[in-house]
């Protein structure tokens, strides 16, 4: 199919895209087609501080967005056959499976038909990534696990954030249970449960900077007895991982913002019942048929807010 954007015959090509993490990670799936579809082609990626990990594997060179070493001045003059500024819109349901941003993207952006087993998730780590995530963990009380929780997202927070007051509670359940309560969360409320002594904050692990990086968090997570978190970077980036994973979801709709979850970890809180927007979904045989066949999920009740983190409780008194 001939495009604005088809990059047949192109041997070296530069990606910019700069969104959130959350993105980032379904954005390794748009680079994992475009590695299918021209094999022959090395593709660069200019992206946001700490996302290098996600697409390590996959790409010639990587530049952060924010570093002055690589301007974008500097970066047009290297002799790339394309430079290509890659957007991500609102997905719609019209294919027969999964239908997040990744499909919406190759379609939008390059007219390339969506594979499902290219929708998945994958981080890259380095070995002082890990070590710095070991020597942190090494740092918590002996016999103890370490269930990491993260309830406030960067963007579109009262379509996905959790109350504080509830993360509170969970927090104490925790302890009670031996587990050390780990936020994830850089917000007012996030620190002040930490202040609180309610939980403990992992920002070590990255003190000199003002940012986490995506292998860092892909080994903090994947070390952790446990990860509740909702629709956002964090979430998205616990999908990488093969450690058990908790998203809740309250406005959004995990067929709509999550791709596929090929280990098998990730188990999707939904409300119940649905938001109006996604109700319909029942309805449809075909939609929810396809849902179900790629998701883990369970429902907690819309009316409670607590219920979902009830529902993390009781899983961890019956393993």
């Amino acid at each position: 199919m001939i495009t604005a954007n088809n990059l047949a015959g192109k041997k070296n090509v530069l990606l910019r895209f700069n969104h959130g993490l959350g993105d980032h990670v379904q954005f390794r799936c748009v680079l994992s087609h475009l590695r299918y579809y021209y094999p022959d082609c090395e593709f660069s990626v200019m992206s946001s501080l700490g996302t290098g990990d996600l697409y390590a594997d996959l790409v010639k060179e990587w530049f952060s967005s924010r570093k002055t070493d690589y301007s974008m001045r500097w970066i047009d003059n290297l002799k790339y056959d394309r430079c290509l500024y890659i957007q991500f819109g609102h997905p719609e349901y019209d294919w027969d499976g999964v239908c997040t941003k990744v499909p919406q993207c190759l379609l939008a952006e390059f007219g390339l038909a969506t594979i499902a087993d290219l929708c998945t998730y994958d981080c890259t780590y380095q070995e002082e990534q890990a070590k710095r995530v070991d020597d942190w963990y090494a740092s918590l009380p002996p016999n103890e696990g370490a269930f990491l929780i993260h309830y406030e997202g960067a963007s579109g927070g009262p379509e996905k954030d959790l109350n504080p007051y509830d993360v509170a509670d969970f927090c104490r359940e925790l302890s009670k249970r031996n587990l050390v309560p780990v936020l994830l969360d850089w917000s007012p409320n996030g620190n002040a449960i930490v202040q609180a002594g309610l939980a403990v904050s992992p920002n070590a692990i990255w003190e000199h900077r003002d940012y986490a990086e995506a292998g860092e968090l892909y080994c903090l997570i994947e070390r952790a007895t446990g990860t509740l978190a909702i629709d956002s970077g964090i979430g998205h980036v616990a999908g990488c991982c093969t450690s058990p994973v908790f998203i809740v979801w309250t406005k959004h709709f995990p067929l709509y913002c999550y791709d596929l979850d090929p280990a098998g970890n990730v188990l999707h809180l939904l409300p119940d019942p649905l938001p109006d927007e996604y109700a319909e979904l029942k309805g449809c045989s075909e939609v929810w048929d396809a849902f179900e066949g790629l998701y883990n999920y369970a429902s907690y009740s819309a009316f409670n807010s607590r219920d979902p983190f009830n529902y993390v409780l009781k899983w961890l008194d019956q393993k």
